[in-house]
């Protein structure tokens, strides 16, 4: 329940941004061609705004985000959210980019594989979003960073340049873990590891079952990178993760 309502959270503050910095006169692209007039009305609110917002859909598909652009229509009397959902968003939106006129807002994970969000790392093609972090939260008196947990907004993937200043927000908080099978383990009297020793010393019990102790899957490796990560933080911290990150020979 944490991870969806964090999730909300930080999508909604960042469209609340969106909508006051493209209200301060229109949004433009590098080439001027991209501009999302506004009307302002006497209650601060403005008509006619629109926000492009590029999703990757994964197997959850995209009726979250709909119901999410729904809501903030409605509390956003005036403005259109167009979402543009697909499995392949980073090739998708690629041209856009190149073009000029990028989507507003972009859910798109730093390891995609289309390498759309390191090549606007690398070219530093992000809006900064330090004071979005330093301002208040939504439901509660306090700075949104304050709702974030600790490390995150300091780490290489929100921070990549080391320079204190927030350029990416994180889309979730979730717990990951190993799947086994434990119709097996039940069916064999095999007791379940609590230690990474326990977990090496099944090797041969695996073995013993024409199993694999552990596999790695040919179908979207990336998500083995929730593994991984968490591994590399508590083993090295935050100089390992950017090594790691950074792809440093010493890593």
């Amino acid at each position: 329940m944490k991870s969806s309502s964090s999730k909300l959270f930080v999508i909604f503050v960042m469209l609340f941004l969106l909508l006051a910095a493209c209200s301060e006169g229109g949004s433009s692209s590098s080439d001027g061609e991209k501009d999302n007039s506004t009307k302002g009305n006497d209650d601060g609110k403005t008509d006619n705004q629109v926000l492009e917002v590029a999703v990757f859909q994964g197997r959850y598909g995209d009726a979250y985000w709909k119901a999410l652009a729904e809501k903030f229509e409605a509390e956003n009397p005036g403005t259109t959210v167009n979402i543009t959902a697909n499995p392949d968003i980073g090739e998708m939106i690629r041209p856009k980019i190149i073009a000029g006129t990028p989507p507003d807002l972009v859910y798109l994970n730093q390891t995609d594989p289309s390498g759309v969000t390191q090549g606007l790392i690398k070219e530093e093609g992000f809006l900064e979003l330090t004071e979005l972090f330093e301002d208040e939260a939504l439901d509660e008196a306090v700075p949104l960073k304050d709702k974030i947990l600790p490390g995150i907004l300091e780490s290489a993937y929100m921070s990549p340049y080391g320079d204190g200043k927030i350029y990416m927000a994180p889309y979730n908080y979730k717990v990951m873990g190993l799947w086994y099978n434990k119709t097996l383990f039940d069916a064999e009297g095999i007791e379940t590891p609590k230690t990474w020793d326990d977990f090496f010393a099944l090797n041969d019990v695996a073995k013993a079952h024409d199993r694999a102790l552990f596999t790695y899957q040919g179908t979207v490796p990336g998500y083995l990178e929730e593994i991984l990560i968490p591994a590399v933080s508590s083993l090295g911290g935050e100089e390992a993760m950017n090594q790691m990150l950074n792809y440093d020979p010493e890593f």
